[in-house]
């Protein structure tokens, strides 16, 4: 698929997987704020023993790292070059969720 792009948008190749690379790392970021928030909430109600750290300005932290994440994913079009990554980092991410539920109905993933 690189080679194709390569081939189709020469000067553009490299900003396009570089921004689009970069979406999924803040995508990931995203996806751990959200989840320590929730994961923190059940186990405080559950099991407080289990938490030996306590998270400092929990739980506005996770909440406010979350924001500035969706903040630079909704400011980025603004910038020149950069609707093309954050459209090639939403494809990519289509299509590795599109992979995900195909082997996970495959039963390939258990």
């Amino acid at each position: 698929m690189t080679s194709i792009l390569s081939y189709l948008l020469p000067e553009k190749i490299f900003v396009i997987l570089a921004t689009a690379s970069g979406f999924l790392a803040m995508f990931n970021w995203l996806t751990i704020s959200v989840t320590h928030y929730f994961y923190r909430k059940k186990t405080l109600r559950e099991r407080p023993e289990k938490l030996k750290f306590k998270v400092p300005f929990y739980p506005f932290v996770s909440w406010f790292e979350a924001a500035l994440i969706l903040a630079v994913f909704c400011t980025s079009p603004l910038y020149p070059g950069q609707v093309s990554g954050l459209v090639g980092g939403v494809v990519l991410f289509l299509s590795l969720l599109a992979t995900y539920f195909v082997l996970k109905k495959s039963r390939v993933m258990k």
